[in-house]
């Protein structure tokens, strides 16, 4: 049995597009770990959140933990550096809008794009410097980095975010699909 641990810190934010792919991905893993798709792959899914998250889009199969730690926008910080480390303990974790701790070894971590160095006018003075700041970091502390595109990878590559072994989103997918062995995924 495999232990993957999904970052619910976006389901406290409000909505974006980001966080649409996240909630996304996380059924269509629940679909595939599930029973009900030739015979399951030994995967168990859980959600942990900063503070009480909505599961109403989630299959009654992935375990939802509201971490008990602190919440905000600037508590969400030490949150996802130091709490949900503690949690996710050496289980993987798995990041999908962006950011994730720093400290984690086993995390896989989806960087959606380089918008923040492409168009930096877009973002505000806070947000651009921690981004700029955190992707870096993260790109070299992950296990895994994921992202949707050729072109977000090779950018993402560009800026120094991460190397260009970067694993593409149309990889994994396929590779969980497609793949003999799903869970060498995680």
């Amino acid at each position: 049995m495999i232990d993957v641990v999904f970052n619910g810190k976006f389901l406290r934010a409000p909505a974006t597009g980001v966080h649409r792919v996240a909630k996304e991905l996380i059924v269509a893993c629940a679909r595939i770990a599930s029973d009900d798709v030739e015979g399951g792959n030994g995967w168990r899914l859980t959600v942990v959140a900063p503070t009480s998250p909505q599961k109403t889009f989630l299959p009654p199969d992935v375990d939802v933990v509201r971490s008990g730690g602190l919440s905000g926008i600037l508590k969400d910080i030490p949150w996802e550096h130091l709490n949900l480390p503690a949690l996710a303990r050496d289980n993987v974790l798995v990041n999908l809008c962006n950011l994730g701790p720093v400290g984690h070894k086993n995390s896989i971590t989806m960087i959606h794009d380089a918008q923040v160095y492409l168009v930096p006018t877009s973002y505000g003075t806070l947000f651009r410097i921690w981004y700029r700041f955190l992707l870096p970091i993260i790109g070299r502390t992950s296990k895994k980095i994921v992202t949707i595109s050729e072109f977000s990878k090779l950018e993402l590559s560009r800026f120094g975010v991460a190397r260009k072994e970067i694993l593409s989103l149309f990889t994994m997918a396929a590779t969980m699909f497609l793949g003999s062995s799903r869970a060498t995924m995680f």
